[in-house]
């Protein structure tokens, strides 16, 4: 590569921290998880909804399964074939659907529908949603590899602040109010606010995308690849989609595996189990009634979770170097699973767990959850941060995109996982009730 090529930049160009574009990442990241944040915790008002139907008790299962595997069928799209569209194209389309989707939510929430076409109708709003994210999460995490790390974490500490203002926006609005208006006014809230957010991060994204330096990055990290194809062309290599994707896997491939496992963890007992631990005060408190399940599994799992993303900008164990220490810790979080199933966790259809209860002050589920959380928001961030950095240059795009898959089949993995969890508690069918 001739160093006197003039779009290339130097070393210290490179690493430079720009905080207004990190700032604008961020918020990016608020946006691109605002609406599954908005589905996993408007629970109270889904359930209104659907009351009287088959889907009352277990909508989670459905609307976080079809999420996630239409969220996984387009990434896999994005992967292979996301370089080839120009960014701008990449992510503007995707958040203007997203746009669409929830001022149609939000119109939905003032017409009465019967609640197995409301179930049906919300349920392809859900696949539209996640086959827009899928596009959002692989553009973004590809412009932040490109634009170095701490963009990365940017992105991913911007998708926990999200689901901490929604949980937040819940517990306020369940303050107000009887239980049918005020789960409706909490969804009419949070959707306004959703459709807000995404028209905001559409002007972010537009003046993100025309920053010089991202221009420069962009330019820089096409430059490469190009250089990069023809030298591999030149030694006879196979320069195919399907070659340059397999070269980005097999180099991220340990921190793939990590960030899956982070989350197929976390998907297995959150919200699904999690939500419906009931505590273990007199049932007749508000504290019991009302803010119990929105307060310690809700705003504590988003709390913790947001705090652990955030503490990865200032300081990252074990390094880039030593990444592969972190297995231990990751594959240890499993004991949360355990933890949460001998807690107070009650299916409404069929009353007490199967599990005998083992922690039955509010106070373990909580510091639970926290910790939980800290360490999902943490490790997820790492590894998200060192798969890119691990991959060859004229990967990192690739690898970005791949990453951002890697934790998406995670989440799906975790969505099956508890059914199965569900199963054994219930000894029941978790598809046809809770």
């Amino acid at each position: 590569m001739r160093d006197d090529t003039p779009l290339l930049l130097a070393p210290a160009e490179q690493g430079e921290f720009q905080p207004l574009l990190w700032a604008l990442m961020l918020l990016e990241g608020v946006g691109v998880l605002f609406p599954w944040n908005a589905f996993i915790t408007v629970t109270e008002y889904f359930s209104t909804k659907l009351d009287g139907s088959h889907f009352e008790s277990n909508f989670e299962n459905y609307f976080s399964f079809t999420f996630q595997l239409f969220n996984i069928l387009f990434l896999i799209v994005d992967v292979l074939y996301g370089n080839k569209f120009k960014t701008r194209t990449r992510i503007l389309i995707p958040l203007c659907v997203q746009l669409v989707v929830f001022a149609l939510m939000t119109v939905f929430v003032k017409v009465d529908m019967a609640p197995n076409t409301f179930f049906g109708v919300t349920l392809v709003l859900v696949i539209f949603a996640g086959g827009a994210t899928a596009f959002l999460q692989g553009g973004f995490f590809s412009l932040a590899a490109v634009m170095r790390s701490k963009y990365t974490q940017a992105q991913m500490t911007g998708q926990g602040l999200g689901g901490l203002i929604v949980s937040l926006l819940n517990v306020l609005t369940l303050a107000v109010g009887g239980k049918k208006n005020n789960a409706e006014n909490a969804a009419f809230i949070f959707f306004i606010i959703a459709v807000g957010l995404i028209a905001i991060c559409i002007a972010g994204f537009l003046y993100m995308v025309n920053h010089p330096y991202v221009k420069l990055m962009l330019r820089r990290n096409h430059l490469i690849r190009q250089e990069s194809i023809a030298s591999i062309q030149s030694l006879g290599g196979d320069t195919s989609t399907w070659a340059m994707a397999k070269s980005a896997v097999a180099q991220t491939k340990l921190p793939a595996i990590m960030v899956m496992t982070t989350f197929a963890i976390t998907l297995a007992i959150f919200p699904g189990i999690t939500d419906r631990i009931q505590s273990t005060a007199d049932p007749e408190t508000l504290w019991a009634k009302r803010y119990f399940v929105p307060v310690t599994c809700f705003v504590f799992f988003n709390l913790g979770d947001t705090i652990g993303r955030s503490l990865s900008l200032w300081w990252e164990w074990p390094g880039v170097r030593n990444y592969r220490k972190l297995r231990i810790p990751v594959f240890a979080r499993v004991v949360f699973i355990v933890l949460f199933l001998f807690c107070n966790v009650q299916l409404s259809d069929t009353g007490e767990s199967k599990i005998p209860v083992g922690f039955k002050s509010d106070a373990w589920p909580s510091v639970f959850m926290l910790v939980m959380a800290f360490t999902n928001g943490y490790f997820g961030n790492l590894c998200m941060e060192y798969g890119p950095q691990i991959a060859d240059e004229h990967n990192q795009s690739m690898a970005g995109a791949f990453m951002a898959l890697s934790l998406t089949v995670g989440l799906l993995l975790g969505t099956l996982i508890n059914f199965a969890l569900k199963a054994i508690l219930c000894g029941c069918n978790p598809f046809v009730s809770g």
